[in-house]
């Protein structure tokens, strides 16, 4: 008998992310963790000859301190874990060609309702990387107040602006 799946592709893929990112993944589980991550990406995409051949260039891998050798960071990279794709969008967002492209097409944004729209897509790219300085404040998500936080957080956001 088969079980029912439940969940859509996009929460199966921000499941897998989040486990992916709030961990350090031990070199040996790499390949598995890749796995994971192309499965997740294949249900919320799609599953198309095009996206496989997509999916089949992306890894989880791991960036190594210069100095000691130590994983500083893992995410989602290409050519054999040696290009983070938070890599190659900060590049991107550095193009002021872009902007200006961006800003043309859309001529309602300001230049700071532009930085704004990368920053927010820096946030979320970055959010699924794992760093090592944050482990130590990374919990579980049943320990995750996310009421209180969100709480503090706008009232810090209604001060800023007298709100």
């Amino acid at each position: 008998m088969c079980k029912k799946r439940k969940g859509s592709g996009k929460q199966v893929l921000n499941k897998i992310l989040d486990d992916l990112s709030t961990k350090l993944i031990n070199n040996k589980k790499l390949s598995l963790a890749t796995q994971k991550l192309r499965a997740g990406l294949l249900l919320h995409g799609s599953t198309s000859e095009e996206t496989f051949e997509l999916v089949s260039k992306l890894v989880w891998s791991s960036s190594h301190d210069d100095d000691t050798g130590k994983v500083w960071r893992q995410g989602i990279a290409l050519k054999n874990g040696n290009i983070f794709v938070s890599d190659i969008f900060e590049t991107i967002i550095e193009n002021e060609t872009l902007k200006e492209s961006v800003m043309k097409e859309y001529p309602e944004l300001s230049s700071m309702d532009y930085d704004a729209g990368m920053f927010a897509i820096w946030l979320v790219i970055s959010s699924v990387q794992m760093f090592t300085q944050l482990l130590p404040v990374e919990v579980d998500d049943d320990d995750i107040d996310l009421d209180e936080w969100v709480s503090a957080v706008i009232a810090k956001f209604n001060l800023h602006f007298g709100l």
